[in-house]
């Protein structure tokens, strides 16, 4: 074994530093304890790993037992940078993220059980079962997919993807056993929603159809947008905005808030704040499968008017 040891001693005037090795003979030496490197705990943030875009794994599988609350609604981002048929199996489509979207832990049997994804692109939906086995599925819905069967226990991944490269797009994922419900018609449901808050859930433009009260014209084209916030002691748990113009007619301040669904809402409501008085901080705002409308009365801030809308294309 030799060992270095550090010279200063140097030709000329310039010290130079330099190492000298030197045999060491006997029985006794012992090099230094190095202390081992501890890996860092499983739950630690290592810096640098990067984000997993567009959605990462929960950190535990929701756990579906038969009975549950049906349907459950949630929640996320669609696309991602993997190709689904080369990474999943050939017959799944779509471009998906590098980890699953949801994760499910089925406490029981279910001889029906149906994943439904609705969103406002082409989706694709791929479920991989305990076993390994994949059931894929591409527009059954119009542009959106369902995949349905019978469910053995165990923890089922769910991955949602876009059917052709793109930014990621929101969607709704909803899991039951109703053999009648869509994708298009299963947001008047309850909801579990685990969007994270800030998420944006729809957005786009809505034109007037009629107009009392001198804030806009028929035919005005007007902004809306629904984005997920912290859940609050009340229950709410997105905004909404509506603008118009440069005058926000639903959600200035911080009034806008409402739940992102809610049983007792009518059948194919997105919206429903119909509450409105001279104390309320904000008009009344409902969107229906019938009519998209924001009503005040005089103690508004905006004054007394009401709005009606066109329904968007196509209606979120």
């Amino acid at each position: 074994m030799s060992v270095g040891v550090r010279s200063s001693w140097a030709p000329g005037p310039r010290a130079l530093l330099g190492v000298v090795s030197i045999p060491l003979a006997g029985c006794c030496f012992t090099p230094p304890s190095v202390a081992p490197i501890a890996p860092p705990p499983a739950t630690a943030v290592i810096p640098g790993g990067g984000p997993q875009l567009p959605s990462t794994v929960p950190a535990e599988a929701v756990h579906l037992s038969p009975g549950f609350t049906d349907p459950m609604i949630y929640h996320g981002l669609a696309g991602g940078p993997r190709d689904a048929a080369s990474t999943l199996g050939a017959e799944c489509r779509g471009q998906i993220a590098m980890q699953p979207n949801h994760r499910f832990q089925l406490d029981g049997s279910f001889s029906t059980l149906r994943f439904l994804v609705r969103g406002d692109v082409d989706l694709t939906l791929a479920v991989r079962t305990p076993g390994g086995q994949l059931r894929c599925n591409d527009d059954t819905d119009g542009l959106n997919p369902v995949v349905e069967g019978a469910f053995e226990p165990g923890i089922y991944e769910v991955y949602v993807g876009l059917y052709s490269a793109g930014a990621a797009s929101p969607y709704d994922l909803g899991v039951t056993t109703n053999p009648t419900l869509m994708p298009t018609t299963m947001l008047s449901a309850p909801s579990t929603t685990t969007t994270t808050p800030g998420t944006p859930l729809r957005s786009g433009t809505l034109t007037v159809e009629s107009a009392t009260g001198g804030i806009v014209d028929v035919g005005d084209v007007c902004t809306y947008s629904e984005v997920s916030i912290p859940v609050d002691s009340s229950g709410l748990d997105v905004r909404w905005n509506i603008t118009c113009g440069t005058t926000i007619v639903y959600g200035a301040g911080n009034s806008g808030y409402g739940h992102s669904s809610d049983p007792s809402w009518p059948p194919g409501t997105i919206a429903y704040d119909r509450s409105t008085s001279s104390t309320d901080t904000d008009p009344s705002f409902e969107w229906s499968s019938t009519r998209i409308q924001i009503e005040d009365d005089e103690g508004g801030q905006l004054g007394e008017f009401l709005i009606s809308f066109l329904p968007p294309t196509p209606t979120p």
